[in-house]
């Protein structure tokens, strides 16, 4: 673990964002939406209602990113998030990469909830991604992967683009 993932562990605590089980089998432990368990959680929009907390954590995200080897600032078209809490994370990130050096775009998109032949799926419904964009897709809460994956999904179905994939913790 580095510094930066130390330094963002101790802010998530310090708002009551992180929880983590003790491993006590009698103690309560989080049930997700999925239905599956969880022995942790963490609530990321406690740290995006913070403006600056937020634009904080773009950057961190960016140099970790850059730091992996990924050009984001050269080749990232556009940042697409799955609806509600992924939209201001996309939008944050969109105008960073874009701010760095001015000269490039940076576009944000969103995916929404749909159910299509009784399956759960995620679609472009009031902004898209356009064919050759390399994308970066972005959540803010991260349990199963699920709606993660269903972005991924409609990214590619949508444009012929290529998808890194990036959660928020």
């Amino acid at each position: 673990m580095n510094n930066c993932t130390e330094r963002w562990i101790k802010e998530y605590k310090k708002r009551g964002a992180l929880w983590l089980h003790d491993n006590n089998p009698v103690r309560p432990h989080a049930l997700l939406t999925s239905g599956k368990h969880s022995g942790g959680f963490f609530n990321s929009g406690l740290v995006l209602e913070d403006p600056f907390l937020l634009d904080k954590a773009c950057q961190d995200l960016l140099v970790l990113l850059t730091g992996a080897g990924c050009t984001v600032y050269k080749d990232v078209h556009r940042v697409v998030g799955p609806a509600m809490g992924a939209i201001t994370l996309a939008h944050s990130l969109a105008y960073r990469i874009a701010g760095v050096t001015f000269s490039s775009q940076c576009f944000c998109s969103y995916t929404e909830k749909e159910v299509l032949d009784g399956e759960n799926t995620m679609v472009f419904k009031r902004t898209s991604v356009k064919d050759g964009e390399s994308v970066l897709a972005v959540e803010d809460v991260l349990t199963t992967g699920g709606s993660v994956d269903l972005t991924t999904t409609a990214i590619e179905k949508k444009a012929e683009s290529s998808c890194l994939t990036l959660s928020f913790l």
